[in-house]
C-alpha cells in the first residue's frame, strides 16, 4: 500500500505591506467592530498579511465567557484598528 510521502508545512508566508508594516508583535492595539459600539485592546500576537492574531486576556470590556468563547485570542483585519 503506497502513502502520501509529501510533508506540508503549516508556516503562512507573511507579504509586507502599508497595513502590516505600521505594527510589531508585542505591540498594544485598541480595536473596534462596525457591529459593536464597544472599543477593545489587546498584544498583537503574530502578523499575518491582512489580519493579526490578538491577545485579548487583559481586556476588560469582554465578559469572561466572550474571553472563552474565543479562547483569549482573537483574529482581526489591520482595518479594524483604532
Amino acid at each position: 500500500m503506497a502513502y502520501n510521502k509529501n510533508t506540508y508545512s503549516l508556516e503562512i508566508e507573511v507579504k509586507e505591506n502599508n497595513y502590516n508594516i505600521q505594527y510589531e508583535n508585542g505591540a498594544r492595539i485598541t480595536f473596534g467592530y462596525p457591529d459593536d459600539s464597544r472599543v477593545f485592546s489587546g498584544t498583537i500576537l503574530k502578523k499575518y498579511t491582512h489580519s493579526c492574531l490578538i491577545d485579548i486576556t487583559s481586556n476588560q470590556h469582554l465578559s469572561y465567557q466572550e474571553k472563552q468563547m474565543y479562547k483569549d485570542r482573537i483574529v482581526i483585519s489591520y482595518k479594524n484598528i483604532l
